[in-house]
């Protein structure tokens, strides 16, 4: 059995002083002590074992401590379901360590699997070790186990520099809709399957040559994402290209953003219900950064107007099909709630001073979510602004230029006052006959008035 050290007794006695807001998970066996699985002799891989994608581990000890070890050149991993709260941000923990340095070994994987991913009709048991099965769990097949989509974090740890027993990364990830994951950590070489240490065995993956030996998991839950975590609409876009495009939504996140618990849909001309609801979850999970949402008809003239976009951080989305006159908002998709919204509920934005119709509008620096819409949290070019420009109509200027850029929102208010002329455009030329011109601005932090 384990050693118990003074950091982990300190560990024990602060851990006891804390109450958790929230529902701790329950991981059977976390310090991989070697006990009685439900048939076979003890084992520390008790609680840790789905025959269908792994060999069981073997037990091991390290420094005098039970611990489960991956062989080399087979197909050992540890598995466990555990039940977990949706829409809740986790940390993983757990410590690992390298038999040797030089190896073909190429890294510890770490998988965090969904249990919409579960085969069907499977209802996870959580049983104890000494009662748990060693197979016939929700994932049965390394396929499904390698699948992305299946998948609510994966990590890879490469071979460290020394022999010794290290810590993780802690590895961050919000549960979204689940309810129930599965827990799958292996160690990964080459594959070759006349080197393969038990053909037997053989899961069609395996090992390196060197002994991977891991201890101490651990896995808390924090509770739901902090309210200052939250995706903020920054910009909107529809543009005077071919077809009407680009189209172009500019979405800020405002700390560390799980967007698979987020969706937008549209409201449309004169209607009056929301749909076309589409989920974010391909945006991943970003950090005070933008990202964009465009339609698939959009993709050349993205490429004209919008050159600092790219692709890794742009979502196509036929419900970005928008006219100007139209409202789009995020919602929680959990429960429908609105985070953010730009335009009117249930107004044609014809005529009012939020239609964008070849044109676009920003978002006020420091201004956020506002859980609906709040006009005067907008700056408006104007509808029009755009027509007729662009490089993709023979124009020198992108859109990215004329709209003053993209990327530019900040959560901080600025006090700087600043004006800018939208209209006419820098080097508009006016024909020979023009009697008189109207110029638009946008202003920061003052107001403009008439001088008698």
């Amino acid at each position: 059995m384990k050693k118990i050290t003074l950091l982990f007794l300190l560990l024990t006695l602060c851990s006891g002083a804390i109450s958790y807001a929230q529902t701790q998970p329950t991981v059977h066996n976390p310090t991989f002590d070697k006990i009685a699985k439900n048939s076979g002799s003890d084992c520390s891989c008790s609680g840790w074992i789905n025959k269908s994608v792994a060999d069981q581990g073997e037990s091991s000890t390290t420094s005098g401590n039970d611990v489960v070890k991956l062989d080399n050149v087979e197909s050992d991993g540890v598995y466990q379901e555990v039940e977990v709260i949706a829409n809740s941000d986790y940390t993983l923990d757990l410590d690992y360590k390298f038999s040797s340095t030089d190896t073909t070994t190429e890294y510890l994987e770490i998988l965090v699997l969904k249990g919409s991913g579960y085969v069907a009709d499977y209802t996870p048991a959580y049983a104890v070790p000494a009662e748990a099965e060693q197979d016939g769990f929700g994932y049965t097949t390394v396929e499904s186990v390698d699948l992305e989509s299946n998948q609510l974090s994966r990590t890879t740890v490469v071979v460290p520099g020394d022999t010794e027993m290290n810590a993780i990364s802690t590895i961050n990830f919000n549960t979204g809709t689940e309810t129930s994951i599965a827990i799958f950590i292996r160690a990964v070489g080459p594959y070759d399957s006349s080197a393969h240490g038990d053909s037997s065995k053989d899961k069609g993956w395996m090992n390196g040559d060197t002994e991977v030996r891991i201890d101490n998991f651990s896995l808390v839950n924090l509770g739901e994402p902090s309210a200052t975590s939250t995706p903020v609409l920054t910009a909107i876009v529809d543009g005077d290209c071919s077809g009407g495009t680009p189209k172009l939504l500019e979405i800020y996140a405002d700390g560390t953003v799980d967007f698979s618990l987020y969706s937008i849909e549209n409201q449309s001309n004169a209607n009056t219900s929301w749909g076309a609801t589409q989920s974010l979850a391909d945006l991943g999970t970003v950090t005070d950064d933008f990202v964009y949402i465009t339609t698939s008809g959009s993709s050349d003239s993205m490429i004209s107007e919008f050159p600092s976009v790219t692709s890794s951080q742009t979502l196509v989305s036929n419900t970005m099909n928008l006219n100007g006159d139209d409202r789009i908002r995020i919602i929680l998709t959990s429960d429908s709630s609105v985070v953010d919204q730009y335009g009117e509920t249930d107004v044609d934005g014809t005529g009012k001073s939020w239609e964008y119709k070849d044109s676009y509008a920003k978002r006020v620096e420091g201004t956020s979510a506002d859980s609906g819409f709040v006009e005067a949290n907008w700056v408006y070019a104007g509808a029009g602004s755009l027509d007729g420009l662009g490089v993709c109509q023979g124009g020198t200027d992108t859109y990215e230029v004329l709209i003053g850029g993209v990327g530019t929102y900040t959560t901080t208010t600025t006090t700087t006052p600043s004006i800018a002329i939208t209209a006419p455009t820098d080097g508009a030329t006016l024909a020979s006959t023009t009697t008189s011109v109207t110029v638009s601005v946008s202003t920061t932090d003052f107001a403009v008035g008439a001088i008698d």
